[in-house]
């Protein structure tokens, strides 16, 4: 009783501050929906002693925790901010489970770039976007899948480690089942790519040359192409730093490549053989790489290995013998 009563407070100071604040008469469907995600987080199931425990063992760092209780606080105090964070953040909710869809990914943009919009965010709270992975689906109910994907949107002094340990407490996300153990936990930490490396300048400096040598090359060959007479071009082309820049030139270079003339001798079915071992091979990573991520739905992808066109894809390794 006393719930249902501080949620109904809740709401109408809620709706006494968005008047004020925005002039705005939100609907009552509006209401009913802050109602929802008030309850789902007063029914998150958060071990406290367990959450406690870890940071007086020191196994979790005290920003990390603060901020999280902050949170969690202030999902309950229906701001803004938390609430979308809470958005952002994936839930188990049954549905074809039993064909393998064992993923929440929540909303990346919406906590990366939605929750910085509020107002009420306090300055040292800067969200972050993670995938974690838990372990713990019924054997009977796997459909071929390992572990649930989650969506989590969580302050960004949490360290993977930490996040691991608080996610298994409850405190951060929404625990799919209190039996569950998390696995992996991975994280968008736009901190990580605000800086260069030295080794991604060198990298930089090395393409930056190449393009700039791609371009002078080719902008010699057009020089020499239409200042001189078709035989002086060919006489600097031929000279040894005319073989260098040439060498370099897009242009010189394409014409090879599409170029389908055919030495006396040749056998035209070779050619054939390469272009459609390319493609096979292009297209059998293409579908490699897409079928092993954490979105795949592995029961179905089981089911493909029984088919009767799937020796197509599953054999596209050999085709690298035809291309030589």
């Amino acid at each position: 009783m006393g719930t249902k009563v501080g949620l109904v407070v809740a709401l109408l100071s809620l709706a006494c501050c968005l008047s004020n604040v925005t002039g705005q008469i939100y609907s009552a469907s509006f209401y009913e929906m802050l109602g929802y995600y008030g309850k789902l987080v007063q029914e998150k199931p958060i071990d406290w002693n367990t959450t406690l425990g870890l940071l007086y063992a020191g196994q979790i760092q005290q920003p990390c925790y603060d901020q999280s209780v902050q949170i969690h606080e202030d999902m309950k105090a229906y701001k803004f901010y938390a609430l979308t964070m809470l958005d952002s953040t994936g839930k188990l909710n049954p549905s074809s489970l039993f064909e393998g869809s064992w993923d929440d990914f929540g909303s990346f943009k919406g906590c990366t770039e939605r929750v910085t919009d509020y107002p009420d965010r306090p300055e040292d709270i800067y969200p972050m976007y993670c995938v974690g992975t838990w372990a713990g689906i019924p054997p009977e109910l796997k459909a071929g899948a390992q572990y649930f994907s989650q969506g989590l949107c969580i302050p960004n002094t949490c360290s993977d480690y930490d996040i691991g340990l608080l996610a298994s407490t409850g405190l951060l996300g929404i625990k799919p089942m209190s039996s569950w153990t998390p696995f992996v936990v991975l994280c968008q930490r736009e901190a990580v790519y605000e800086t260069y490396t030295t080794g991604a300048w060198v990298a930089i400096a090395i393409i930056a040359i190449i393009l700039a040598m791609l371009f002078i090359c080719t902008l010699y060959e057009f020089i020499i192409t239409i200042s001189f007479s078709e035989e002086r071009t060919k006489s600097i082309a031929s000279s040894k730093v005319g073989r260098f820049f040439l060498s370099f030139s897009v242009y010189s270079n394409t014409k090879k490549v599409f170029d389908t003339y055919q030495p006396p001798g040749q056998l035209p079915a070779l050619h054939g053989m390469r272009v459609i071992s390319t493609l096979w091979i292009i297209y059998g990573h293409t579908d490699f790489f897409a079928d092993n991520t954490l979105t795949t739905n592995r029961r179905e992808k089981d089911e493909w290995f029984n088919q009767w066109w799937y020796f197509i894809r599953g054999s596209m390794d050999m085709s690298v013998d035809t291309f030589l």
